[in-house]
């Protein structure tokens, strides 16, 4: 089964931010740097978003990028405007139109390089048991989140994936949910997941869920 790509930047640890200007100043229409993510959200340091108008081509959609490591950021995600969710074939066509546009350019004057990376990611490649347990009982709740004892796992999850440290960020949680959540509820949930690990590291809370 096919599985939506992810694009890997990998260049000189120093050069981030020169890489970015260099992004920023290849993003011509239909692209353009985005000064928030999708649904609003703030920017948040080694994130990056990208957006595209739309045309005969693709929905209007924001190209997310995020910080894996010093020298590796990851495209990791693109999400439309609507609620509606890409076609693996127009999210390929997307992704490639960026690299080929505005990533590429950019990383080779960097001296890195791009690849899109097509292996299918899983929960287990991000969390720990602990973390994957309370995340399944939320989304196998009946309510999808709608009844008080789904919120009761939504905040077990949370709290275990803050006890843990665990950074990933929630447009990486927003693709691998996909199939197992409503699909219009899921900018809701990474902006959630978003928020309330922001809100946990801010006070320093290091709780566990009882």
């Amino acid at each position: 089964m096919r599985s939506y790509p992810d694009l890997d930047i990998r260049f000189p640890a120093a050069k981030e931010e020169e890489l970015v200007r260099q992004m920023q100043s290849r993003a011509k229409l239909p692209w353009k740097s985005a000064s928030e993510g999708p649904v609003g959200r703030p920017v948040e340091p080694g994130s990056y978003y990208f957006h595209r108008a739309a045309n005969r081509n693709a929905p209007a959609c924001i190209v997310c990028i995020h910080r894996v490591s010093p020298g590796h950021l990851s495209a990791n995600n693109i999400i439309p405007d609507t609620a509606k969710d890409l076609s693996i074939e127009v999210y390929e066509r997307v992704l490639r139109e960026f690299d080929e546009q505005v990533a590429s350019p950019a990383v080779e004057a960097c001296g890195g390089v791009s690849a899109q990376e097509t292996s299918e990611r899983r929960l287990e490649d991000y969390f720990s048991g602990s973390e994957i347990a309370a995340l399944t009982r939320f989304l196998e709740s009946p309510g999808y989140g709608s009844h008080p004892s789904d919120q009761c796992f939504w905040i077990d999850f949370i709290l275990e994936v803050h006890r843990r440290d665990t950074r990933v960020h929630g447009d990486t949680l927003g693709r691998l949910i996909k199939g197992r959540f409503p699909e219009d509820g899921i900018p809701r949930l990474v902006h959630d997941y978003d928020f309330a690990l922001a809100v946990l590291r801010r006070v320093g809370h290091r709780g566990a869920p009882s």
